[in-house]
């Protein structure tokens, strides 16, 4: 759980400007996940669990792509591919 206050695990320190951003944009996941689950875009299930799912793979995601160990040799995977193929997998 994230402090409203204090030094975070990778020692930067958490703002209350930036907790409300993180909760801001936890919702925001959320209510997508939950539309997507009403209109069958996405499957049922604990709408909480899938939305934690697509964050931790969008921020896997990204941080292959900083890392550079995303697109090797001829590829040219982004992301935003990767999270597409998810997205994809789950809607059938």
């Amino acid at each position: 759980m994230r402090p409203d206050s204090g030094w975070s695990a990778d020692g930067g320190r958490w703002t209350v400007e930036l907790g409300r951003a993180a909760d801001a944009a936890t919702a925001a996941l959320l209510a997508a996940v939950t539309a997507g689950q009403r209109s069958g875009e996405l499957p049922a299930g604990d709408p909480v669990a899938l939305a934690e799912l697509l964050r931790a793979t969008a921020h896997g995601a990204v941080e292959l792509e900083l890392g550079g160990h995303l697109a090797k040799g001829d590829s040219t995977t982004t992301p935003a591919d990767l999270l597409g193929r998810l997205l994809s997998l789950l809607a059938q």
